[in-house]
Parts: C-alpha cells; sequence; structure tokens
C-alpha cells in the first residue's frame, strides 16, 4: 500500500509541477504584450506568495483533520480557477486580484504533499522520499518552462487554456487515485471555529514543537526563500528584457538547470544525507549559492552571464530537500501544522524576495542578484547559529 501510495503520490505531483509551470516562461512576455512596468513581474509574483503566505497555516490545520487528498484536490481546482482569470484579465487591478485568488489555492497542495511525505515515512527515509520529491518536482518544474515557452512561441494565451484544462483533470485524478495518508489515529478531530481556521498562526496548535530553534530554522526558510524568488525572478525577467531571448529560450534553460538539479538531488544530496549531518551541510550549500551568485554578476558576456547561473541552479536545487528533511527532524505528529508554517515563511521570502527584486530591478537589472547573494550569505550563518542550538538539545 506505501509504495503504491509512493509511486501514485510521485507521478501526480509531477504532472501538477509540469502543469503549474507552464505560464511562467511566458509572464515576461505577457507584461511586455499589456504594456505594464517592468516592476509588475515582481508584483504579480508577490501577490500570489502574499495569499499563499496566508492561507498555508489555514490549509495545514485543514488537511490534519480532512486528510491531505481532500485539500489537493480542492486547492487545485480553486488555482485552475484563479490561473483561468489571470489569463482573461487585461486591466492590472483585475490581473493583481486573480494572482490573490491563485496564491490562497497554491498552499494547499504544497502543505499537502508535504504532510503526505511525513505520514508515510521518517526518520532518514523522510529525507530520502523529499529529497526525490524536490528533484521530481524541479525536474518537472523545468519540463514545464520548456513545455510552456514552446506554447508560448505558437500564442501566448494558448499557455493558459492548456494549463487550466490539465488542472481541471489534475484534481479529479488527485482525488481518484491518490490513496489518504492521513490515519484514523493521527487525525486531529478537535473543531475548529471560524477565527482559528484563519490565524496565521495558532499557539495552541503549534505550542507542542515551537521552540527558539524552530524559530531561527523559520527565518532561514524565509531568508533563503527571499534569495530563490528575487534571483528567479529577475532571471527569467531579465533574459527577455535585457538580453532579448524569446519564451523557448527561458525553458530550454530551465529545462537544462533542471536535469542538473534532478541529477544532484539523486546523486549528491543522497550521498550528503548518509555521510553528513545535514545541518552542518545546508550551511556550506548557502555558502556556494552565495559565492556563484557573486560569480553571476562579474561576468559579462549572455553565453557566459547563463553558464554562470547553472552553478547557482545547482545549489538552489540542493538546499531545498535538505530544508524540507530538517522541518519534522524531531517531531512526532502535526505535520500538517508544521508543513503550514514551513510553507508560510517560504511564502513571506518568496512575497520580499519578488518585491524587492522587482523595485530594485528599475534602478539595475543585476540589483535583485546582488540581494540574492547576500540573503544566501545571510541564511548560511543564521543555519550555523540554528545549528548550535540543535547540537544543544541533541537534533
Amino acid at each position: 500500500m506505501k509504495s503504491l501510495a509512493l509511486r501514485r503520490f510521485f507521478i501526480l505531483y509531477f504532472i501538477l509541477s509540469v502543469t503549474n509551470n507552464l505560464v511562467h516562461p511566458i509572464t515576461p512576455s505577457y507584461i511586455q504584450i499589456l504594456n505594464l512596468p517592468d516592476y509588475m513581474f515582481g508584483v504579480l509574483y508577490a501577490a500570489m506568495a502574499l495569499t499563499n503566505f496566508l492561507f498555508s497555516p489555514f490549509w495545514g490545520r485543514i488537511s490534519d483533520r480532512k486528510g491531505r487528498v481532500y485539500v489537493a484536490f480542492i486547492s487545485i481546482l480553486g488555482y485552475a480557477i484563479g490561473q483561468a482569470g489571470f489569463g482573461m484579465a487585461r486591466n492590472p487591478e483585475i490581473i493583481l486580484s486573480f494572482r490573490l485568488l491563485s496564491g490562497i489555492f497554491a498552499g494547499g497542495f504544497t502543505v499537502s504533499a508535504l504532510a503526505y511525505i511525513a505520514d508515510i515515512s521518517e526518520g532518514t527515509d523522510r529525507t530520502k522520499y523529499l529529497s526525490y520529491y524536490a528533484a521530481f518536482t524541479t525536474m518537472a518544474a523545468s519540463i514545464g518552462f520548456l513545455v510552456g515557452g514552446l506554447i508560448g512561441d505558437i500564442n501566448i494565451f494558448l499557455v493558459f487554456l492548456v494549463q487550466v484544462i490539465a488542472l481541471v483533470l489534475l484534481g479529479f485524478g488527485f482525488k481518484t487515485l491518490l490513496p489518504e495518508s492521513l490515519t484514523e489515529e493521527n487525525r486531529v478531530t478537535e473543531k475548529l471555529t471560524l477565527g482559528d481556521r484563519f490565524k496565521i498562526f495558532s499557539w495552541k496548535d503549534s505550542k507542542d514543537f515551537m521552540t527558539p530553534a524552530i524559530l531561527l530554522f523559520l527565518l532561514s526558510v524565509m531568508i533563503a526563500s527571499f534569495g530563490t524568488a528575487g534571483y528567479d525572478n529577475a532571471f527569467n525577467f531579465y533574459i527577455k528584457a535585457d538580453l532579448g531571448f524569446k519564451p523557448s529560450y527561458n525553458g530550454i534553460i530551465k529545462a537544462v538547470t533542471g536535469l542538473i538539479g534532478l541529477t544532484a538531488n539523486f546523486t549528491l544530496n543522497v550521498w550528503i544525507i548518509k555521510h553528513f549531518n545535514e545541518r552542518k551541510a545546508i550551511i556550506c550549500i548557502f555558502l556556494l549559492a552565495a559565492f556563484s551568485i557573486g560569480i553571476v554578476v562579474m561576468v559579462g558576456a549572455p553565453i557566459w552571464f547563463i553558464v554562470a547561473n547553472i552553478g547557482f541552479y545547482l545549489f538552489n536545487a540542493m538546499y531545498i530537500p535538505i530544508q524540507q528533511g530538517l522541518m519534522t527532524r524531531g517531531q512526532k505528529h502535526k505535520y500538517g501544522v508544521l508543513s503550514g508554517l514551513f510553507s508560510s515563511a517560504k511564502a513571506l521570502g518568496m512575497i520580499l524576495g519578488a518585491l524587492f527584486a522587482g523595485f530594485v530591478y528599475e534602478y539595475g537589472s543585476k540589483l535583485p542578484f546582488y540581494s540574492a547573494g547576500v540573503a544566501f550569505l545571510l541564511a548560511g550563518v543564521i543555519s550555523y547559529i540554528n545549528y548550535k542550538q540543535y547540537k544543544k538539545i541533541g537534533y
């Protein structure tokens, strides 16, 4: 049963990740077609990340009660509605409204995925499966970028249509094919009040595991997410606005970096998990990510800029599954609440990173890359302090 559930889980989330990323490579062209200002690439991404941040704890609490598959089903269909509106809207305010709607539901299937893996695994197996999940979704995202870019070369608005149809089919596919992972023993039976459902943070749900070490860990999650979101958004816009690449070029670049990330997760990360303390390893990875960004900002020619980016995306792909594995280390229950807090911290970083990148881009197209480098350097320092905290308590 566990083996069947894992196979179906990875297949369905792989397809979902492909589908979710179809629109990303054509977003810069979409912004330019509608004559929106450059900073809108950051604002639109941050709008979605904002509601992702606000609603991730809500989805975590609901999934601890109703189940992971139930939340995935509802959130995928809701995301389809948001994306349909995003593709049809022409007014900036309406576009922004639909991005906010998409973000509400995007948190649901992310929280469900992390909690699903936590339900059916433990210890090093959990970290291994989370590494596989990160590897598969990274590769799937790259395929989504490639396919979306190729379709976008034909017609940008066709990409939205393909995505929405695929999301609706996937929602029912999850409901029909994926076994529920939440057991009755671990199901939270306490009813939520209306106020509790929409709290960003609930001390009642979190008091069993909320410590200074967890708080500092979540801060490192937020800062690393700031770096990733700022860098990624600036990169997508930079290669269109400054280098003049077509949407398909963006897709090809992401496909290559995704393949490298997939290879790293199945080789380097597995080796790191077996032979090293993961809390030590993530410090080194953050510092290497910062160093690779330093190289990116120093090169001039477009071809060397692209090559240098591969180094960053390698380390970016490596830190995420390790971070996800550390999230539940030493915890025995309430994986939905934990996943919700993790997703909220990540989403908060996405909001700030995307907004910052969008606005500083107006003053210099490489400024977002500098800020991402500083963020990863800071994440490394905080992770070192966090490692010392956990060493004292035996984790």
